[in-house]
């Protein structure tokens, strides 16, 4: 029997996996063994400055931004489509560019007490080495991110040269070209600052964490537990794709990775209960969407909120449970009500994935998530809980056989992450120059200023100007250079206004992550068109009117912050009771059912209902309750309703069970739901996966020894060498394997 993963499968495969598949020594493969070895040792990088003490902020940063840029440039070829494609001449300039990063990181580490000495007197060469590095952050940028963020950048670099020459309120003290590189290049407010630390102390950590959790089998496990949970209700499997898609969007931090993992099954199964096609597809982008606000992980946005703050993790993913419970509570009612109003049958419980066998298989994959929230209760660091989650994963992984990662597995788990993480760090690079530029002419101050002057005051207009900025930034920047850029300009001037930090930046934070689900930019819900076969444009609007709590939460809570476990906790608990009474009524509401088809008057009076009852006080939350009452009383009296939509025709009976493959045969009757099982890797000699296993022993023993004689502080350039030479050997020792792996026998053909 195949086992099924949910993954991306028209995704390319990655340079490690291609080199285990190549044949013969071709350009092919010895590209894909750079791009192996260099990712491999910014992987390790990052896993070993999780656990010992990282070294000097300049030359960890500088290392991490070169390993960035150079897979960047190689990733993301110019004049091809991908890295595999046969090279032509443009391959020439990838090739420039890449030893231009090498020559930049050479630059600083040759000295880098004395390079750390010029800050503020920079030499010539240091205005030449910095430009040069700053347009290579500019081309990474626009290769991996988006031309926008390009441009924004791009005025931000002109501004501080002309901000004596700018009208009005942007007027102000110029800065020369030689300042700006010598704070940008040699300083910590520039390309080597807070926000490539944090992506490079720990949060490409919690990305490698979600990618050896996927290939375990654990987007498998979250799926059969939701399905088990609430499959057996009207709408089931639709509730099964928002659950599962809250618990794997929170470890993996990527609304895209989230569709592809778990609406490659969820997406079919809503269709064959008789949902449309857009909905099944607009239901899934919505709820991978909010694992990015889901706690415990959060993704990347939550550890950088927590450091640009200045507070413990902790505190942000606490404040952040209640408005993620809402945004899925109104989902969850959304797709009940839909399901109700089309009149769709339930899925025999016989047909559904069993609790008990499902949390047998895989309840040890549920224990990297406690691992984490154990670590944020006891006050560790963000590092620590992110080396001790990823440890626990991989452990928990040998179990069971079914989930047992092979040393080839891991190593791939450690390259997707790696591959995930490039694009952010070119992006908070590229933001680190906004920040830079801003504090070049002191412009931070000014771009307060200008929100109190635009808004005249009136915190309304103020939150409806920084929510039109942040979907507008969301249609080219990506989230996390999106966040960062709105909490260094506009979120001081909020603070200003008497919000509190904690507010100000979560409501940065939520319009950041929704505009992935935002039209006409909508890319979460146009991946799940694609696997829905939908019209892209339809479903887009379609999740955006899914994710409408999404836009009203930040509001309430910016003005009632007990929706973030501020103020007593009976306060706390009557705004959640209340506001989650008021989602169900806004979901009745945009979906026009409650006991029965709503008509007009009673769809209206809902969504005043739903503001009411969202936004904590107990004022509104009387008057809320009355006028819901007065609907529930008016649809019992009168069950005909008004405007009822036609029931769509009983769907054809579903058997939920995993698809194998043509040449395979079809599962037994008691195996319903995904296979928990790891992605399987290629077949070895018995030999050669005992020399994979010892080669990772010796691996982990080389960075102990390495951790313990603080070779990395005392030499980083030493320390980076042993890296370097460690990602390739692997690369090589995985490349050798596939000699072996090649005189495997085939397996016989089954008879089925």
């Amino acid at each position: 029997m195949a086992t099924l993963y949910a993954r991306d499968e028209t995704a390319e495969a990655g340079p490690l996996q291609s080199l285990l598949t190549a044949k013969g020594l071709t350009l092919r493969t010895v590209l894909a063994t750079v791009l192996s070895g260099v990712a491999l040792a910014l992987g390790l990088l990052s896993v070993f400055v999780g656990y010992f003490i990282p070294p000097s902020a300049t030359m960890f940063l500088s290392t991490v931004l070169a390993l960035a840029l150079v897979l960047t440039f190689l990733y993301f070829p110019l004049g091809r489509r991908r890295w595999s494609d046969p090279p032509s001449w443009p391959f020439a300039v990838d090739l420039l560019l890449v030893a231009l990063s090498i020559a930049c990181r050479v630059y600083i580490g040759v000295d880098v007490e004395e390079f750390e000495a010029r800050w503020g007197v920079p030499s010539d060469l240091d205005v030449l080495v910095g430009t040069v590095e700053i347009l290579l952050v500019l081309e990474a940028t626009r290769r991996a991110v988006s031309p926008v963020l390009v441009i924004v950048v791009g005025l931000f670099l002109v501004y501080p040269l002309v901000a004596d020459q700018m009208p009005g309120f942007l007027v102000g003290p110029p800065a020369e070209w030689r300042f700006l590189v010598s704070l940008l290049f040699m300083q910590s407010h520039g390309l080597f600052g807070l926000p490539l630390d944090v992506i490079a102390s720990y949060v490409t950590l919690f990305i490698i964490f979600g990618a050896i959790l996927g290939r375990s089998g654990a987007g498998a496990f979250f799926i059969n537990l939701a399905l088990a949970a609430t499959g057996w209700q009207t709408g089931g499997p639709a509730k099964a794709a928002v659950i599962s898609s809250a618990m794997f969007g929170s470890l993996s931090g990527s609304a895209i990775a989230n569709v592809v993992t778990t609406g490659t099954f969820t997406i079919p199964l809503m269709k064959r209960i008789g949902y449309p096609p857009h909905f099944a597809a607009a239901v899934e982008a919505t709820a991978s969407t909010g694992g990015m606000i889901m706690p415990p992980v959060m993704g990347a946005v939550g550890f950088i909120m927590a450091a640009f703050m200045g507070v413990a993790y902790g505190e942000v993913a606490l404040a952040a449970t209640i408005p993620a419970l809402l945004y899925y509570a109104s989902l969850y009612w959304q797709v009940h009500f839909e399901a109700k109003q089309l009149g769709l049958v339930r899925v025999p419980a016989h047909q559904l994935p069993e609790l008990g066998r499902v949390l047998a298989q895989g309840w040890h994959l549920a224990l990297p998530l406690i691992a984490v929230i154990a670590m944020i209760l006891l006050g560790r660091s963000v590092s620590q809980m992110g080396f001790a989650a990823l440890a626990v994963a991989i452990i928990v992984t040998f179990w069971k056989k079914e989930t047992r990662l092979s040393p080839t597995n891991l190593l791939l788990a450690l390259e997707d992450g790696v591959r995930a993480a490039v694009p952010v760090m070119v992006a908070t690079g590229a933001v680190g120059l906004i920040i830079g530029s801003i504090y070049a002419t002191g412009a931070h101050f000014q771009m307060a200023t200008l929100v109190l002057q635009v808004s005249g005051g009136q915190l309304w207009l103020a939150l409806l100007l920084t929510m039109a900025v942040l979907l507008f930034l969301g249609m080219g920047m990506g989230i996390v250079a999106e966040y960062l850029a709105v909490a260094a300009l506009i979120v001081p001037g909020l603070i200003q206004l008497g919000v509190l930090p904690l507010a100000a930046h979560m409501f940065a934070v939520y319009y950041a992550v929704i505009g992935a689900v935002t039209p006409p930019v909508s890319i979460a819900a146009y991946a799940a068109a694609g696997l829905a076969g939908a019209p892209p444009f339809r479903t887009a609007w379609l999740a955006c009117r899914l994710a409408l709590a999404g836009f009203i939460v930040p509001w309430m809570f910016v003005f009632s912050p007990q929706l973030l476990f501020q103020g007593p906790w009976q306060e706390v608990a009557l705004a959640f009771i209340s506001a989650n009474i008021g989602v169900m009524a806004l979901a009745a509401g945009l979906e026009g059912y409650l006991l029965r088809p709503a008509n007009a008057i009673e769809r209206a009076l809902l969504l005043v209902v739903a503001l009411l009852l969202i936004k904590p006080g107990l004022e509104t939350d009387v008057v809320g309750l009355a006028l819901l009452g007065t609907v529930l009383v008016a649809q019992r009296l009168w069950p005909a309703g008004i405007g009822r939509r036609r029931p769509a025709p009983p769907a054809a009976p579903v058997r939920v069970v995993a698809t194998a493959p043509a040449a395979a045969p079809a599962l037994p009757e008691a195996r319903r739901g995904l296979d928990i099982a790891a992605v399987p890797a290629p077949p070895t000699r018995p030999t050669a996966a005992w020399l994979h296993w010892a080669a990772l022993i010796a691996l982990l023993a080389i960075l102990g020894w390495a951790g313990t004689a603080s070779l990395h502080l005392r030499d980083m350039n030493i320390f980076l060498g042993l890296l370097l030479a460690l990602g390739f050997g692997l690369a090589a020792l995985l490349r050798l394997g596939v000699a072996a792996r090649e005189t495997v026998p085939e397996p016989a053909p089954s008879a089925a």
